[in-house]
C-alpha cells in the first residue's frame, strides 16, 4: 500500500480503497445470508474428540482465518485511522511479523501433528507412541540451537525445531508402514517402502 502511494497507479488505488463501504456491504449481506441459513450449512456428524484428524482439520482453518484477518486488519488500519481521526498511521512490517510468525508456527506444528492423528477419535496412548521421538529430536534440536547461540532469536530456534518434529513424524509413517510389509513378506526395507507407497498413492504421496 506504502509503495502504490508513491506509484503512477496511486489515484486508481485509492479509489479501490473507496469500495470500501461496498466491500462492507457486501460483507453485512453474506453474513446475513449465512445466518439465515445456518440450519442448512449444519453438518449431520460432530465432532466425537478434540483430539481427531477432524478437529485438526478444523484447527488449521482457525489459524489460517486468524492469519487473513491480521493481514487484512494491518493494511486496512490505516485507512480506517485517516478516516475517523484525520491521522496517517503506518503499520510496517514488524508488525505483521509479530503476529503472523506465531500464526505460522502453529501451522506447521499441525503440518506435524495432521497426518499423525486418527479419524474421529485418538487415544492418548496412541499419540504418546506416535510422538514421542519426533518430539524428543525437535527438543534437541532446539537445545543445540540454543548452546550454539539462537537463543537470541526465539522463533527461529522454535521453527528449526518444529521442522524436526515434521520431518521425524513423516519419516516415522514411512518407517512404520514398511517395516510392517517387510515383516510380513520378508523383502528389502527399499522395495517394502516402493510397496508401501503403491498401495497408498494418496495418503504417502501427500
Amino acid at each position: 500500500m506504502h509503495a502504490f502511494a508513491q506509484s503512477p497507479i496511486g489515484k486508481y488505488f485509492v479509489i479501490f480503497l473507496d469500495f470500501v463501504i461496498f466491500l462492507a456491504i457486501g460483507l453485512a449481506a453474506t453474513i446475513y445470508l449465512i445466518l439465515d441459513r445456518l440450519g442448512y450449512l449444519r453438518s449431520e456428524a460432530r465432532l466425537e474428540s478434540v483430539i481427531s484428524r477432524e478437529s485438526s482439520f478444523m484447527f488449521n482453518n482457525l489459524i489460517l482465518l486468524a492469519s487473513c484477518f491480521a493481514v487484512l486488519w494491518g493494511t486496512m488500519f490505516p485507512v480506517i485511522s485517516e478516516a475517523v481521526t484525520g491521522e496517517k498511521i503506518s503499520v510496517d512490517s514488524p508488525f505483521f511479523n509479530r503476529i503472523n510468525i506465531p500464526i505460522g508456527l502453529g501451522l506447521l506444528l499441525l503440518t506435524g501433528i495432521g497426518p499423525m492423528i486418527a479419524w474421529r477419535r485418538s487415544s492418548t496412548e496412541s499419540l504418546r507412541k506416535a510422538f514421542f521421538w519426533p518430539s524428543i529430536l525437535a527438543l534437541a534440536v532446539m537445545i543445540g540451537l540454543a548452546i550454539a547461540g539462537v537463543y537470541e532469536h526465539p522463533f527461529a530456534m522454535v521453527s528449526f525445531g518444529l521442522c524436526m518434529f515434521v520431518t521425524a513424524t513423516i519419516f516415522s509413517e514411512f518407517w512404520k508402514g514398511a517395516y510392517t510389509i517387510r515383516a510380513k513378506s520378508g523383502i528389502g526395507l527399499i522395495p517394502s517402502t516402493i510397496e508401501l507407497i503403491h498401495r497408498n498413492t494418496r495418503r504417502y504421496g501427500g
